[in-house]
Formats: C-alpha cells, structure tokens, sequence
C-alpha cells in the first residue's frame, strides 16, 4: 500500500444500515435519537419527545411461514409512541414495507384482554439515501401524512435536501 492511499480518510454513508444503527440504535443514544426525532418530527415545547427507551428491533414470527423483520431503529417514548426509523441507501417498495411494519407493531403493543384504544401511536420514518422520477418535485425533500389518531408516516429524500440552495443547516 502506497504511502497516498494510507493516509486518504475513508467516510462511512450515514444512511447505511449498520451506520446508522450504531448512531442512533444503540443503547446510550437516546440523546441523538431524541435530537433526531424532535427535529424530524418538528416537535418542540410541550409535543418534544423528551426521553425514550431504545428497544428491541426484531420483530419475531409467529408461525414458521410467517416474515420476520429486523428494523433499524426503535424507540417508544415518555408518551408511549413508538416510532420506527429506517434508513434505505436502495430503492426498495417502502409502501408496502412500512405499511407491514407499522401493523406488526400494532399488534405488539396490545396484549391479550386490552382494549383496542390501547395500541400505541406509530411513528414511520423512513430516510432514503436515492430519488426517484415518481417523488415529486425537486425541492420537495420529505413527505408527512397521518392516516388517524395512531399513524404518522414521514419520509426524507436527503439527495434532494442535499441539493436544495437554500437552506438552514442549523434548525433543526
């Protein structure tokens, strides 16, 4: 190895799973990922998340034929929202994907005997590291919609924030 190639400094994508995981994912990150989610999530005062618990990301089947699923990052907060981070450097069919997620953490957030209006509010959001020609506008870099009371669901295109020519990379 040559002495250039020793020294040049190699950056890891941000939004690559086992990266990203370790930034916000890991046990004693709470404070990134609160940091993180406040500001994705445009929430201040009284709506800022103000602890959250880091919990398990697999999602086990129930039967053999079942999917099992392995999120990226979990956490329910002090409000006991649960919100599910994920990040996607490819271009894979979140629809359906995040859809499937959000029901399956339904299902784990009422137990047997509990009333319905128990479930836990979901929070999807998904960073994607690559655009499409069928995700709008240029400067049209994240989405936000809530189907009802218990579903959020935002989605960030960071190429095109990354391109924007105005912008306050100090707020949040």
């Amino acid at each position: 190895m040559n002495k250039q190639n020793k020294n040049k400094k190699k950056h890891l994508a941000p939004l690559n799973d086992h990266v990203f995981k370790r930034m916000f994912g890991d046990i004693g990150c709470g404070e990134q990922l609160i940091t993180l989610l406040n500001g994705l999530t445009k929430r201040t005062g009284e709506l800022a998340i103000k602890t959250i618990e880091i919990i398990e990301k697999e999602i086990p089947r129930e039967q053999y034929d079942d999917k099992e699923i392995r999120l990226d990052v979990v956490g329910i907060t002090d409000k006991g929202e649960r919100f599910n981070i994920e990040a996607q450097l490819r271009n894979v069919d979140m629809d359906s994907r995040g859809l499937f997620y959000i029901s399956r953490q339904f299902v784990q957030s009422v137990r047997k005997g509990q009333d319905y209006d128990k479930m836990n509010k979901v929070v999807m959001i998904t960073m994607f590291g690559f655009t499409s020609k069928e995700q709008g506008k240029e400067e049209e870099y994240y989405s936000y919609e809530k189907s009802n009371e218990y579903t959020e669901r935002y989605e960030f295109y960071m190429p095109k924030f990354d391109n924007l020519k105005e912008k306050d990379i100090n707020n949040p």
